[in-house]
């Protein structure tokens, strides 16, 4: 089985299980002044337009500004708008309503709202990766330790990652693969009749335990048909001679109790 990672919801949510919706406060315990400053010093460079939201360019943030994508609504690959029907949790007469950013899913979430047909529920699992991987951009610290050469993973070492790979549901178990650079920061993976895009999306201390990983997602397709899989997960070595690994992140265990915010 893939190892999967699980990264608590915040500040106020330590111990909580799974990442769902950004739910710190960006002020917690500190002064104005303090939050500020800290906000403006913060910086985090994405690689790759974060493409789950709306004018979320490849480019550097500070913490508030990552905080501020709160409110941009979600797209899919073609840029259109995405949103989630939700439905009261006891009162049918309520008309559904529909949330379009992560401060209204996080909201209807914790208020007790749900996805009730098939599509919104598939719906929701969308929402739950995209707020959950501005979840981690927010929590990301400064690493104090970096294997990575030139802050990327060398061909050889994405070469020897590639069988390790979850494809879909499954473990990759394909015998024939090849791996390039489409460009600086996306990798292409061809694993029998499958292609792979696993593309680095930033650079931080992602698990506070000062080690610099690298956020990125893996991408793929069958070729000639359909069926596409998408997953997020960080990319890491645990120390200059360790292997490769993608570590998933875990996006389905929400729990509101506890939460900050």
């Amino acid at each position: 089985m893939p190892t999967v990672k699980t990264i608590a919801m915040g500040a106020g949510a330590v111990g909580a299980a799974g990442i769902a919706v950004i739910t710190p406060p960006i002020l917690n315990n500190n002064s104005t002044e303090e939050a500020t400053k800290e906000a403006d010093q913060y910086s985090l460079c994405l690689k790759a337009d974060l493409q789950l939201f709306k004018g979320a360019d490849a480019r550097c943030y500070n913490r508030k500004e990552i905080y501020d994508l709160l409110d941009k609504p979600l797209v899919n690959q073609d840029g259109a708008n995405v949103s989630v029907r939700l439905t009261h949790p006891s009162d049918a007469s309520i008309t559904p309503e529909d949330a379009t950013t992560c401060r209204q899913y996080r909201e209807y979430m914790f208020d007790g709202w749900f996805a009730m047909t098939s599509r919104d529920m598939r719906r929701e699992g969308y929402f739950k990766r995209a707020c959950g991987v501005l979840t981690a951009l927010f929590e990301a610290q400064k690493a104090s330790t970096q294997f990575f050469s030139n802050g990327s993973p060398t061909d050889e070492e994405v070469a020897g990652l590639a069988p390790t790979m979850r494809m879909g549901e499954v473990r990759n178990l394909a015998e024939s693969i090849s791996v390039s650079r489409a460009d600086d920061y996306r990798w292409e993976i061809n694993i029998g009749d499958q292609t792979v895009f696993l593309t680095e999306l930033a650079n931080a201390d992602f698990d506070n335990d000062g080690i610099e990983e690298i956020l990125g997602y893996s991408a793929g397709l069958m070729a000639g048909g359909s069926a596409r899989f998408y997953h997020v997960g960080l990319i890491e070595k645990d120390n200059a001679d360790a292997p490769l690994r993608f570590t998933l992140m875990d996006f389905d265990q929400n729990q509101a109790a506890g939460a900050g915010g």
